[in-house]
């Protein structure tokens, strides 16, 4: 699939999904920048459901960082 953005909002000007036709997994995603640089990452041996506990996960704020309200532009 060939994704082309209606309007331009930075650097990226076009990217692709390549899916597989026997599981339709997405197999390989194809950004290409303005300077017509590309980025592929490609996936092999995907697994779903795994359900990991949120024990295997941390997630610090970086000091200085702002944060916003979902949905709102007001700070915290």
């Amino acid at each position: 699939l060939k994704l082309i953005p209606k309007e331009v909002n930075g650097a990226l000007i076009k990217a692709g999904l390549v899916v597989s036709a026997q599981t339709s997994d997405i197999v390989k995603i194809v950004y290409e920048n303005d300077s017509q640089d590309k980025t592929e990452l490609n996936f092999k041996d995907l697994k779903f459901n795994l359900n990991p506990p949120d024990s295997d996960f941390e997630f610090k704020i970086p000091e200085g960082a702002h944060k916003l309200k979902l949905g709102s532009q007001e700070k915290e």
